[in-house]
């Protein structure tokens, strides 16, 4: 252990580090990959779900958003929650709401209850993936071993974001669209025979009880405007349902961060805000979300609806990008001790945008998958590997344990926040300019290209310049953060 670190102490002894961490995080890490998996586990499978439930397009897509919707404006009140309730309770709650969900969602009759089940999994998320980062942060106090397991657990993450849309594919086709849902179960089983065993409980130090009408007003209003961008995806941003929510969550988040400002007992300590690296990383959290979910979702049109690939074939078409962010996890990792966060989270940026790049120069309509698909699979894979870990450690730079549940909050609703975004964005930048293509010319598989050309294109420069702000704006201490030794572990 480097002179530059430290261990908790109590009575002037430095508190030994738990022999069970690294199990520890191995359950933690299982969920967290099958919470991320959920979001995107439904894509390939909404045709078939929609058949069977007999749900309009319009009703389909809310077998999608009542999850992201949920999760995203619930992950800031669970991760404060888990810091004042207790994060390992918190967790194992949130993983049996989520299980409740996953069941429901699976043996759903109606498509009612199915979108009534995917709220449930939302709440579950909300509650346990903010708890789950918190605790890796109370486990790993040392910054090395933190980097590390940050590293794992949010590659696996990522890994999981992509590994959704294989096996949506592949249970799709094979089997029935319900086990993209009933699959969680024997995970979530695990955790919770395991879990126990290996988690032990940690809460903020000498908390008073806060006021929560703050909390009250930003989670209603992040609902609202992640609701806002969900419906921009499919409207114009002039709809009276874009505009009106929009403007109601941004006054009821002013209003969050008025009360916060003048509460004696705030929920979010004002200081929390003033880390310029932090925040960087927070909003490159945001733009990388936005980026590589809409890369994501347009990759999954272009093979299915250009190319025409099944959906077995379509998803077994992201292993590729999975593969890519493992051996990116790989090489950032051994980088990091090395170079520097710094470094590597501009690198990732960079790396992503050019793969990004890449794609828009190599779509065609009758694009030769290892050619001109998996390459450019293959650098956004490396550039979301290198990002992952660097990006998440960055974000809960100077976060001590006694806010880890709110770092992770902030952190996981970004990322959220960004998925909603780049769909609102992205998604609808591709769709218009497609149907404004396609007014002047015959061809439209063309016409859509263009439209996905110049959606990845805004991607990319977008990345590019997130690859920037990290480079000029992350202090260089960003990559040894000293951990809080206030936790209180029971």
């Amino acid at each position: 252990m480097s002179t530059s670190e430290k261990r908790p102490v109590a009575n002037g002894v430095a508190i030994p580090a738990d022999p069970h961490r690294w199990k520890a995080l191995g359950v933690l890490a299982a969920m967290q990959f099958l919470l991320v998996l959920d979001l995107t586990v439904v894509n390939i499978a909404l045709p078939r779900i929609g058949t069977d439930l007999d749900l309009s397009p319009a009703n389909l897509v809310w077998v999608v958003d009542a999850y992201a919707l949920t999760a995203g404006g619930l992950l800031l009140l669970g991760g404060r929650i888990a810091d004042l309730a207790g994060r390992r309770r918190m967790f194992f709650t949130g993983v049996i709401v989520f299980a409740v969900g996953s069941t429901l969602a699976g043996l759903a009759p109606t498509g009612w209850i199915l979108v009534t089940g995917r709220v449930i999994q939302g709440i579950g998320d909300a509650i346990a993936a903010p708890a789950a980062l918190a605790l890796i942060v109370v486990l790993f106090p040392e910054t090395t071993e933190r980097a590390k397991a940050i590293g794992i657990w949010g590659a696996l993450a990522g890994i999981g974001g992509v590994t959704g849309t294989v096996i949506s594919g592949v249970l799709t086709d094979v089997a029935s669209w319900r086990y993209v849902f009933l699959i969680a179960l024997p995970v979530v089983l695990l955790v919770l025979v395991l879990g126990p065993r290996l988690v032990k409980e940690s809460r903020m130090a000498h908390a008073a009880r806060p006021e929560f009408s703050g909390m009250i007003a930003g989670t209603i209003g992040l609902a609202a405007v992640i609701y806002a961008l969900l419906k921009a995806s499919a409207n114009s941003w002039t709809a009276l349902d874009v505009v009106v929510p929009l403007i109601v969550g941004v006054v009821l988040l002013a209003l969050m961060f008025l009360i916060e400002a003048r509460s004696s007992r705030p929920l979010i300590p004002p200081a929390f805000f003033a880390n310029r690296t932090r925040l960087t990383a927070n909003a490159v959290t945001l733009v990388n979300a936005a980026a590589f979910g809409s890369f994501l979702f347009i990759l999954s049109l272009y093979v299915q609806r250009i190319l025409h690939y099944t959906p077995l074939a379509a998803g077994l078409a992201y292993l590729p990008i999975g593969i890519a962010i493992g051996a990116g996890l790989v090489l950032g990792s051994a980088m990091i001790p090395r170079v520097g966060l710094r470094i590597v989270l501009a690198g990732g940026c960079i790396v992503t945008a050019l793969g990004l790049g890449l794609t828009v120069a190599l779509l065609s309509p009758d694009a030769n998958y290892w050619w001109q698909i998996a390459p450019s699979m293959v650098v956004v894979g490396l550039g979301q590997g290198l990002l992952l870990p660097s990006m998440t450690t960055t974000a809960l730079s100077g976060v001590g344990e006694q806010d880890a549940g709110l770092g992770s909050g902030i952190q996981a609703t970004m990322t959220h926040a960004g998925g909603a975004l780049g769909l609102a964005i992205l998604v609808s930048i591709a769709v218009r300019y497609a149907s404004d293509v396609g007014a002047t010319s015959t061809s439209s598989p063309e016409a859509e290209l263009a439209g996905f050309g110049l959606a990845l294109g805004i991607a990319s420069l977008s990345m590019f310049l997130a690859g920037v702000a990290a480079a000029v704006l992350v202090a260089k201490p960003a990559a040894q953060p000293t951990p809080d030794t206030g936790v209180n572990t029971t």
